[in-house]
């Protein structure tokens, strides 16, 4: 489900047509998958989300 919400993104801006690449995602830790990460990370995209720590 991550990509295909990524790829319905669109950030607004004041003049011409959204963007479709965010400069930050922000995400719970359900998101924190290496693949998720990656993806973003290809993108140029920096994520801000929550590591998920065992113990």
């Amino acid at each position: 489900m991550f990509p295909e919400a990524m790829a319905r993104s669109r950030v607004p801006r004041p003049i011409g047509r959204p963007r479709t690449t965010p400069d930050v995602v922000l995400a719970d830790k359900a998101s924190s998958s290496r693949a998720i990460r990656t993806s973003l990370r290809r993108r140029g995209i920096r994520a801000v989300i929550r590591e998920v720590v065992d113990g």
